[in-house]
């Protein structure tokens, strides 16, 4: 029943994408999102030996029939780019060791870039297992940023979202750089996307002393910094440990360590313990300039750093942007209660929550254009609590 209910959601998640991207883009991505529904998978390739993942190529569609064994390869990436469309099947792809000795690799994971050029789906994917679980060494050899997550160093594009669905990762990152880097247990850098049911288990350790910006996050290590790019995080949980240390910008977050664009985060748990000596955060190290919803989530880990707290570290250049943290405990957001149209118009300060306390009549009054009063219009959270 479970299973049915994930693919349920995921089918209606990639039903109400599919409706909004343009039809060009899925040309050019090559597969639709609605070829998910298809029960015999009609164009879709099979995979099931190493060589077979490795050949996978952009604008397909693949499921995995086994668990692939990659015999203890050791390399930065398994494949480079894809723009497709995967299903694990709950299947693993296991025995295999990201490194980034190659001078070329500023970027790891099961794939180096993901969702480049189309729309993207990876579902029902195991990668590493706990008995052995998938190492990954920090590249060093590379450009001066590295990349690096367990299943894409990078997510590449604006045009197109991606939908990561039910994705089980058993891994040990250790930075041995002393470089700028992004790194997590699903993604290092990301933009645009939906994640739900993602968990990640192992550890993620830097104890390399420099001044270089590190972002080290559970599962994300960066959203990116741009308002057009809205991320969701649904039912995913971070149990990795994660540390990091260094005299510069340093973030730690039990789910993402740098959350740079709007990110709505609901019923997400961090069990793992979270220390930085910048930012630490049981869920969002760092909240940059951006808005950030949090709802029915917490953590059970503890965060330790200059700048740390049980849901999030902390806040930089955000000062217009909303935070709405609601059925999280104790650190719930501060909200005023909206009675009287007095209260209704009074919603001017930008990043402000309100909540309505009771049907508000407004006995027939007409207003020019509109009932709010601020000439600025409304930047903030208005939570209707079932009112009229």
């Amino acid at each position: 029943m479970k299973s049915r209910k994930r693919l349920c959601l995921f089918l209606l998640a990639a039903a109400m994408l599919f409706a909004a991207i343009p039809t060009g883009v899925l040309a050019e991505g090559g597969a639709s999102p609605a070829a998910t529904a298809s029960s015999d998978r009609e164009g879709w390739i099979a995979v099931s030996t190493p060589e077979e993942f490795l050949a996978m190529e952009s604008g397909g569609a693949y499921y995995l029939t086994q668990d692939i064994d990659f015999g203890g390869r050791t390399v930065p990436y398994l494949v480079e780019v894809f723009t497709g469309m995967l299903d694990g099947c709950g299947y693993a792809l296991k025995n295999f060791t990201l490194t980034g000795e190659d001078a070329s690799a500023e970027r790891m994971g099961v794939f180096a870039k993901i969702c480049e050029s189309g729309y993207t789906s990876v579902i029902n994917l195991v990668i590493g297992t706990p008995e052995a679980p998938v190492q990954m060494v920090n590249c060093y050899a590379a450009g001066t940023t590295c990349y690096d997550g367990f299943l894409a160093g990078q997510m590449m594009t604006d045009s197109n979202i991606g939908v990561f669905d039910n994705i089980t990762v058993y891994g040990e990152y250790t930075n041995q750089s002393d470089k700028k880097y992004f790194a997590g247990g699903i993604f290092g850098y990301a933009k645009k996307f939906v994640m739900t049911d993602c968990t990640v288990y192992g550890s993620l350790t830097d104890a390399v002393e420099s001044s270089a910006e590190k972002n080290l996050g559970g599962l994300v290590g960066l959203v990116n910094s741009q308002m057009n790019r809205q991320n969701v995080m649904t039912g995913c949980v971070n149990h990795a440990d994660i540390s990091a240390v260094g005299s510069g910008s340093v973030r730690a977050g039990g789910l993402v360590a740098f959350s740079g664009s709007p990110l709505k985060m609901e019923d997400c748990l961090n069990t793992g313990s979270i220390s930085g000596t910048g930012y630490a955060g049981g869920l969002v190290g760092d909240r940059y300039a951006s808005d950030l919803y949090i709802k029915d989530s917490g953590s059970t880990g503890t965060a330790a750093g200059a700048n740390s707290g049980r849901l999030l570290g902390g806040t930089e250049k955000a000062g217009d942007r909303y935070l709405y943290i609601v059925g999280c405990g104790e650190d719930d957001t501060e909200v005023t209660e909206v009675s009287t149209l007095a209260d209704l118009q009074g919603m001017t300060t930008a990043g402000g929550v309100w909540r309505l306390t009771n049907d508000l009549d407004l006995q027939g009054q007409s207003f020019e254009n509109f009932v709010f009063s601020g000439a600025d219009g409304f930047r903030g959270v208005f939570d209707g609590n079932g009112y009229a």
